[in-house]
This record gives C-alpha cells, sequence and structure tokens, in this order.
C-alpha cells in the first residue's frame, strides 16, 4: 500500500474550495484487481489556506467536516485537516507543506490547486500508481483540460485558448503545479525561496537537473493523461493578459534564481540544501538578488524572447502539428507583447507580488 499527502495551497478561493474538496475526498484510492500494477492507497488530505482576505479557511472546514474521511486502518483517507497560515504566497504554503504539515510516512507528496475539479473518481489512483510504475521517475504530472473543452459548438476564443495550451503541451518533461505527484524523499529535499510567483516551473526546474547538479533529464518527469483535471480557464482579454503578464514575471524571477543555483550548487550541496542555508542566513536573500538583477539590467528588465516564446515551443511538435499550430502562435503574438511591456512595468514600479490578489 502505498500511503500520500494531498496538498491543496489555497488562497482566497471562497467560491471553489468546498467543490474541489468534495471531488478529492470521492476518490476510489483502493485496487481494483490482483494485478502487481495496482497499488492500493491511503490517503491525507491538508488543506494550506496562505494569507486569505475571504472564508477560504471556514469554507474548506465545513467541508471536511461533512465529507469525513474513511478510518485509520481502511484504504481510503484517513486524515483531513485544515493547516492555515496568516502569510500570503504559494511558495510559503509550499514549504510548510512539505516541511510541517504532511504525513511523516508518506511515500508520495501530491499537489493540487484550490479551483479544480477531479475528471473522474479515479484521478489521484491513476497518477499515483504512474509513478509507482516508473520507478526511474521522480514526479508524474496530471493533465489539466479545460472547461471549454467540453463544449459541443466552440467560438474562436475557445479554440484559440484550447490551441494555447496545446503548444506547451509538446516540450518533454512538462507538468502543470494544478495536479503533480513526486516521491517524497525527493520533494522533501527541495525548498522554494519566497520571491516565486507559483511552484511548478521551479519545481520542475529542481527536478530535471537534480537540484542544479546535472544536466535536464526530462525523463525524471512522466505525465498521467488519465488524470485528468478540469479548470475554468481565462477567457477575457484583460484577465488573458493578466495571466500571461503574472507567467512572465515568475519566469522572470526563476531564472535570476537558476543563475545563482548552477553557480553555487553542488552534488555535496544540491540546490535544495543551499537554499535552505541562505534562508537561514538571511531571510530575504531572494528578495534582494531578484531586485538587484532587475536594477541592473536597468529600462528593460524582462526578458524580450517572452514574446515570441511560443514559436520556440513549435519545434517540439512534428510538422503536422506545427503547421496546425502555426496561426494560434501568431494570434497570441500581440497577447504576448502587451504582457511583456506590463511586466516590464510593474518591475519599473516594484508592482509584483500585487498581481495575485484577485480583487485587484
Amino acid at each position: 500500500m502505498i500511503t500520500i499527502s494531498i496538498g491543496i495551497l489555497a488562497y482566497n478561493e471562497e467560491q471553489g474550495i468546498a467543490r474541489t474538496i468534495a471531488s478529492t475526498l470521492s476518490q476510489q484510492l483502493g485496487a481494483i484487481s490482483d494485478d502487481p500494477g495496482e497499488h492500493p492507497v491511503r490517503a491525507q488530505l491538508v488543506i494550506v489556506p496562505n494569507g486569505c482576505k475571504d472564508s477560504t479557511t471556514q469554507r474548506a472546514q465545513e467541508a471536511i467536516d461533512q465529507l469525513q474521511p474513511a478510518g485509520e486502518h481502511q484504504a481510503g483517507f484517513f486524515d483531513a485537516r485544515v493547516c492555515e497560515l496568516t502569510e500570503p504566497g504559494k511558495e510559503n504554503a509550499w514549504n510548510h507543506f512539505v516541511d510541517e504539515f504532511s504525513a511523516p510516512e508518506a511515500d508520495m507528496l501530491v499537489f493540487m490547486d484550490a479551483d479544480i475539479k477531479l475528471a473522474h473518481d479515479r484521478v489521484l489512483y491513476n497518477l499515483v500508481n504512474t509513478l509507482a510504475n516508473h520507478p526511474e521517475c521522480a514526479v508524474a504530472g496530471g493533465t489539466p483540460v479545460k472547461q471549454i473543452h467540453h463544449k459541443e459548438h466552440k467560438s474562436a476564443a475557445d479554440r484559440l485558448s484550447i490551441g494555447a495550451t496545446s503548444l506547451r503541451r509538446g516540450m518533454k518533461g512538462m507538468f502543470a503545479g494544478c495536479l503533480y505527484c513526486g516521491r517524497a524523499e525527493v520533494i522533501r529535499s527541495m525548498y522554494l525561496p519566497t520571491v516565486l510567483m507559483g511552484e511548478d516551473a521551479f519545481v520542475r526546474a529542481m527536478i530535471v537537473t537534480e537540484g542544479f547538479t546535472k544536466k535536464d533529464n526530462p525523463d525524471l518527469v512522466i505525465r498521467d493523461h488519465e488524470a485528468q483535471v478540469i479548470f475554468d480557464p481565462y477567457m477575457k482579454p484583460s484577465e488573458v493578459v493578466r495571466n500571461k503578464t503574472r507567467r512572465v514575471l515568475g519566469l522572470s524571477i526563476n531564472a535570476i534564481i537558476y543563475d545563482k543555483l548552477w553557480a553555487e550548487s553542488s552534488t555535496s550541496k544540491p540546490a535544495g540544501a543551499l537554499m535552505r542555508e541562505l534562508q537561514a542566513q538571511d531571510p530575504q536573500w531572494s528578495q534582494k538578488l531578484v531586485k538587484d538583477t532587475f536594477a541592473a539590467r536597468g529600462f528593460w528588465a524582462v526578458p524580450r524572447h517572452f514574446i515570441y516564446k511560443q514559436f520556440l515551443q513549435l519545434k517540439h511538435h512534428p510538422l503536422k502539428s506545427r503547421l496546425k499550430l502555426l496561426p494560434v502562435a501568431i494570434a497570441t503574438l500581440p497577447l504576448n507583447a502587451l504582457a511583456v511591456i506590463k511586466a516590464n512595468r510593474r518591475v519599473a514600479k516594484g508592482e509584483i507580488r500585487s498581481l495575485w490578489n484577485k480583487a485587484e
């Protein structure tokens, strides 16, 4: 039997958190055959509201109280609880879940966003078993599916949104932060600096480089196409640009941290250990590094290649797919350019973290 801890990291999600919890606690975790490739699962669920300004914590506790998990000795959920943090930040919630809130005996750690719905009742079982049956891999990622994908009659905007997702899926070793599962010993060796604006790309980088000590190995990540999660995409142009702006800033910040980790990590002190040491010496080290680096770049602080990044993603697809997705890459060019301009303006004004404020 495989024991997992599931962390749902939530920031101002009062509208959807109960649905996500219900979807999670309704998962079937028992093996359905005697096949040696099928491993029964027992699970702990931890909701981590962080810095919420709404009733996310209360709604989460109410949902757990209404859906009591199974008993300690049964295959299924043996624990479900809320662990609230007063300080906002997904990376902060991630660190606390990994280091403090997750079950010490867990073999694997599962991370979920708070605004998704699991597509069927075997999503978590499939995800965990995929990783268990591929010992060469460190992380298994789920497959995000936009709600509009199931519409019978799709608008031009719907098709463009779906195509943009398809562009990213051609790249090997990628996974989305809305649902992924990692081996506990690997995940617990990591640490996320508090300056980040999203954890999935950073976690992925630490996985495929083994703590920034080896050349990228995307084969350390596997995707389970049956472990589907449904989410509502951003559709309004203003929402799309805002999300793209956040991604541009997040990836720009990641790149600054990556440079330091490549320069200073070693097999005796991989990235996770190095960052814990830096954090102990100065809790503001990552903020200072990012601020100083942006300042040194002058007027234009954000890498310009994010404007045409979608064209670079085309090379990861076969020729037929490239031709099909080329109009998508062209159509998204103006939005990407606007997002890069806005991201650069945010850096100049020192307004980065406010992008997470959904009420703004």
